[in-house]
């Protein structure tokens, strides 16, 4: 009879090897959930259950703890590693505080009703009672910025929401296993508008892409607790610690799109080059110059900007598929083409 799966906390601390010199990486592997190359200096883990797949531990400790729906299995093997109800689980209608309140509740002291604050004012012991709830500790720092911070419900509002687009971003780019799904899913997140109100730039926001509203929302965010910190010291630090956060998690997401089109461009000029030589050797046409032209830009454009940037990136992936489609034009009209769709 196999033996029970762990709980999450237990598989973390019992159920991972750490890779050292007499447990070394694999020479030239690649993590499967950042697509990028397990470095002997890194801190690599190989879950105990698996005999062949090895993890940035950062990386397996965010796919372990995301809303994915098969986020208990291993991201290469897909084999169970935990009790899939061993996460903490959120919601939203009977989580509490210190004081016993819900979370729901909390919303309806951000956001109250007419009606409620009609009923407010008939309560003699409402001073006690705002009085309380701001005397007791609340158990996570963010409730406490909440509370505490003098904010308006716009800006309660932006944290919110672009907690809620991260974690969208996250759960899309994670549950895509192949390059060309990395990509779709920035492109799809990138192309989904929300609306947001952010603190100081409200219209340009709206405007724009999840993506960017995130990283709008988070810049201006942190210019406000610049230009008006809150008056407590421990909410300042609270509310600077979740945008570090934030910020760190949009970062890692926008580092492994990044990295994917930077390998998907160079497989694809390589690819390029010997379909192009293939075409010279059968055509000798002029239209195969303009194509190794096109190859160069892109290998200098790589080169000069290193796909560090965003736009230039998406520039050059999108340049890159153009040839790619001049090239099979070409082949078509002068290559003679066996069974397999190659030209010989």
């Amino acid at each position: 009879m196999p033996s029970p799966l762990p709980t999450l906390s237990e598989f973390l601390t019992h159920g991972l090897q750490p890779c050292s010199p007499t447990h070394p990486v694999p020479l030239d592997y690649t993590c499967c959930i950042c697509t990028d190359s397990c470095l002997p200096h890194e801190p690599i883990v190989r879950p105990l259950t698996c005999s062949k797949c090895y993890f940035h531990r950062d990386c397996l400790e965010s796919w372990l703890m995301s809303s994915a729906p098969n986020h208990f299995t291993c991201p290469l093997e897909r084999t169970p590693l935990f009790r899939a109800n061993t996460k903490p689980a959120y919601d939203a209608e009977t989580e509490t505080n210190s004081v016993g309140i819900t979370t729901s509740q909390f919303h309806d002291l951000l956001f109250p009703s007419p009606s409620s604050i009609e009923e407010d004012r008939e309560e003699e012991d409402d001073d006690n009672e705002e009085e309380t709830i701001h005397t007791y500790q609340l158990p996570t720092g963010e409730m406490r910025i909440f509370l505490l911070t003098p904010s308006t419900p716009a800006e309660i509002t932006t944290v919110f929401s672009a907690r809620a687009m991260l974690e969208a971003l996250e759960h899309e780019q994670y549950a895509a296993s192949t390059p060309s799904e990395i990509i779709r899913a920035w492109h799809r997140a990138r192309s989904f508008n929300l609306t947001l109100t952010t603190a100081t730039t409200t219209t340009t926001a709206s405007a724009s892409p999840s993506a960017n509203i995130l990283q709008a929302t988070l810049a201006s965010l942190a210019e406000s607790l610049v230009v008006s910190p809150p008056d407590s010291e421990a909410v300042w630090l609270d509310l600077a610690a979740v945008l570090s956060c934030l910020q760190r998690r949009f970062d890692r997401l926008r580092a492994r799109y990044l990295h994917t089109v930077r390998r998907k461009v160079w497989l694809l000029v390589r690819a390029l080059r010997a379909r192009l030589r293939l075409v010279s050797a059968e055509s000798g046409s002029a239209a195969c110059g303009y194509v190794d032209e096109q190859i160069a830009e892109i290998e200098a454009c790589m080169a000069a900007v290193g796909m560090g940037n965003e736009g230039m990136a998406r520039y050059v992936l999108e340049d890159c598929e153009r040839t790619m489609d001049v090239c099979e034009r070409l082949e078509e009209r002068f290559g003679r083409r066996n069974g397999q769709g190659r030209v010989v």
